[in-house]
């Protein structure tokens, strides 16, 4: 490639927007399981609802299930416990692009087959490293088909204000026209990647969209996808809506058939 991708982004808050051929519920579902960020174990502020402690527990994720809990576990044994539970459930090592649909209902692939993302990524993702994470997801997912606009210039936004603030769909065309050029994009198709300038007319092409267009519908497709989400759980009270019991009790059979779970 003629330019420099680790010095193409300079934004702390990237923005980021994904449309795609959509795959089978039940593919769908695969590939949540193997790139869900809930599956990196561990424990964190943000996952503490009585929901993801119990599905905690459910999975046998490795490590502390809160910090209160004693004894504390080693560090380097719980790593290593986190590791092996992890290459047994085929876990992606994604950065950035880990779908996060358990706690969440957020990701580049939805439950419902559908392939959109609209959002930020904070702290200065690397244009090298999200080259990682795409190459990764294409290897595993070879069947995958789907563009990435990333806008990643300290100087231009998407729209020249937050994400979530655009107004409701359909836009009108003065709404449209603001759309600022992606700083870059990536094309996955058939396992490979390829990087391309944010002007570059084959990013949406399949999809017979131009990069305006594509970000009005990858922010229609997350507000439906949103609204979809359900409350319902028997695994107590979380703290948003997200993945339906159905989905996880067949993980959880998955789990208990390669003995990680009770």
């Amino acid at each position: 490639m003629s330019f420099k991708l680790s010095q193409m982004l300079t934004a702390k808050f990237v923005e980021l927007i994904i449309i795609g051929q959509p795959v089978a519920p039940g593919t769908a579902v695969e590939i949540i399981r193997r790139t869900d960020t809930f599956f990196r174990g561990g424990w964190h502020p943000s996952w503490d609802s009585e929901y993801e402690r119990n599905l905690r527990a459910a999975f046998g994720l490795p490590g502390r299930r809160h910090p209160a809990d004693a004894p504390r576990p080693d560090l380097a044994t719980q790593a290593t416990a986190t590791a092996r539970w992890r290459r047994k459930w085929g876990c992606l090592d994604l950065r950035w692009m880990s779908t996060n649909q358990i706690a969440a209902g957020t990701g580049f692939c939805n439950p419902d087959g559908t392939l959109a993302f609209a959002g930020e990524l904070e702290d200065y993702a690397n244009g090298l490293e999200l080259l990682h994470d795409f190459r990764m997801i294409a290897l595993a997912f070879p069947h995958l088909t789907f563009d990435v606009a990333v806008w990643g210039d300290q100087r231009v936004s998407m729209l020249g204000l937050p994400m979530f603030d655009a107004l409701e769909t359909p836009w009108p065309p003065e709404l449209t026209a603001q759309v600022a050029m992606p700083t870059l994009g990536f094309l996955v198709r058939q396992g490979r990647v390829a990087v391309v300038r944010g002007f570059d007319q084959r990013l949406f092409q399949p999809y017979s969209l131009g990069y305006p267009q594509a970000a009005e519908l990858a922010l229609r497709e997350l507000r439906r996808l949103d609204a979809a989400r359900t409350e319902a759980t028997g695994f107590g009270q979380r703290q948003a809506p997200g993945l339906p019991d159905k989905i996880l009790m067949g993980w959880l059979a998955h789990a208990r058939q390669l003995g990680l779970a009770r």
